[in-house]
């Protein structure tokens, strides 16, 4: 068995125990060691948790919010009564009598 694999992350030799292990790979440890596998998941989760989702209101009591969703709902409607009669077309037969 070999002592020393190459890191695919950072292309260095490394000995075998600076590998985590792997039961599905080949040789049974992971492509890249343990200090760059580190590093991928530290960036990994703080670019995520900087990805905070977008609201250009302070909280949705905000008057200026209040009046866009008001002007939204007077231009387009609710929007809850809408139903799509498009969908079941063809899909039922009518009864003849």
């Amino acid at each position: 068995m070999k002592n020393n694999k190459k890191c695919n992350f950072c292309n260095t030799i490394k000995s075998i125990k600076e590998f985590h292990k792997d039961r599905t790979a080949a040789d049974k440890h992971t492509a890249r060691c343990i200090h760059c596998t580190k590093l991928y998941y530290k960036n990994y989760y703080y670019k995520k948790s900087s990805k905070q989702p977008y609201f250009p209101y302070k909280s949705l009591k905000d008057p200026k919010y209040i009046k866009d969703k008001m002007d939204l709902f007077r231009e387009s409607g609710n929007g809850w009564w809408w139903i799509d009669k498009s969908r079941n077309q063809g899909r039922y037969k009518p009864k003849r009598g």
